[in-house]
């Protein structure tokens, strides 16, 4: 029983202690989670995919303009029509040009229910040919309801 209890409290110190990793794994992982995060600034869909394309022989780590070189091959990832479909699609500005009906400006508007001719209270009133007169004689006033 004693032993047993050794045991357990031996390796509950052994889960506790932080993972020791190599300085080269350390550097592994790192650069693994610069290129993640630059993929993912790019819009990558799919980060994994996007991992496995990169090329990791031309790209020379301990020189200082590694990731804007690691920047360049994204770029070309995105551009290519081949790898496009990884990376979202980019946003873009658009500038609305109307070119068929636009809004109308409230004041251009008609009052229908104004003091004029009070045509749209008296057509909600309005049963049957009552309704059609008062349509005809806003028409011949240039107002359509």
């Amino acid at each position: 029983m004693q032993e047993n209890g050794r045991k357990n409290k031996a390796e509950n110190v052994t889960e506790n202690k932080p993972e020791m990793v190599s300085r080269a794994e350390y550097e592994r992982l790192k650069l693994e989670m610069t290129a993640e995060r630059l993929l993912a600034e790019a819009g990558a869909r799919s980060l994994p995919a996007a991992m496995a394309l990169l090329n990791w022989s031309v790209l020379d780590f301990q020189a200082e303009d590694w990731v804007e070189r690691l920047r360049q091959q994204i770029r070309e990832l995105r551009r290519r029509s081949d790898t496009a479909f990884l990376f979202a699609p980019e946003r873009q500005e658009q500038d609305y040009h109307w070119l068929g009906l636009q809004p109308q400006a409230a004041g251009d508007m008609i009052d229908v229910y104004g003091a004029d001719g009070a045509f749209g209270l008296r057509l909600a009133q309005a049963e049957g040919v009552e309704a059609i007169k008062i349509k005809q004689e806003a028409a011949a006033q240039g107002i359509i309801l």
